[in-house]
């Protein structure tokens, strides 16, 4: 558990996010995830992605996540 957690840096969260708030990815597939990682060049997210326990830990844990490095949500444009 300790791994995962040093996985989960606040850059690693804020490349999430970005992705999560563009929508260009079902957030669960993460296929999906590592590959727009990959093209937006988010190396450490694209490592998590292609981890099953670490991406299903981020899931697990992004919300927490988000508050521990103070990190705000993007609005998603209509």
């Amino acid at each position: 558990m300790e791994t995962m957690t040093l996985m989960m840096t606040k850059s690693v969260i804020q490349d999430y996010e970005t992705i999560r708030s563009s929508g260009v990815c079902n957030m669960f597939d993460r296929h999906c995830v590592a590959n727009a990682a990959n093209r937006m060049g988010f190396k450490e997210l694209e490592h998590v992605a292609e981890d099953r326990a670490a991406y299903s830990y981020l899931l697990q844990n992004f919300g927490r996540l988000m508050a521990q490095y103070e990190i705000r949500q993007s609005k998603q444009e209509a």
